[in-house]
């Protein structure tokens, strides 16, 4: 999938409207063929309601991949500690065995 490419001359601007809980993008501009083919096949009078959709339905796919994100690294990060806890029980576990085993072999049996 090609890269969209805002265009810099136009100099987007996005002005959010807390009270009506509106988003306005003025001077949106994007070169991208492929975003351009899908709205060109739409009927013109529908096409600002496909593009509200779209922003919406990115916006949510974006939020949910930086969500799922998190949560891989924090599931990779447990598992190293787990992993690393693991093998610190082994070594302890040998090292007590060990201390055992010396213990019985210079305990004198009666």
């Amino acid at each position: 999938m090609a890269k969209a490419k805002l265009e810099e001359q136009a100099h987007c601007e996005v002005f959010l409207s807390p009270k009506t809980k509106t988003v306005t993008i003025k001077r949106l501009e994007m070169q991208d063929s492929e975003f351009y083919d899908i709205i060109s096949d739409k009927k013109e009078n529908m096409r600002t309601e496909f593009i509200t959709k779209a922003l919406k339905i990115g916006s949510i796919a974006l939020q949910d991949i930086a969500v799922v994100e998190k949560t891989d690294y924090i599931k990779r990060e447990f598992q190293k500690l787990c992993d690393e806890l693991d093998r610190v029980l082994l070594q302890l576990t040998g090292r007590q065995i060990r201390q055992r085993v010396y213990r019985t072999k210079n305990t004198k049996s009666y």
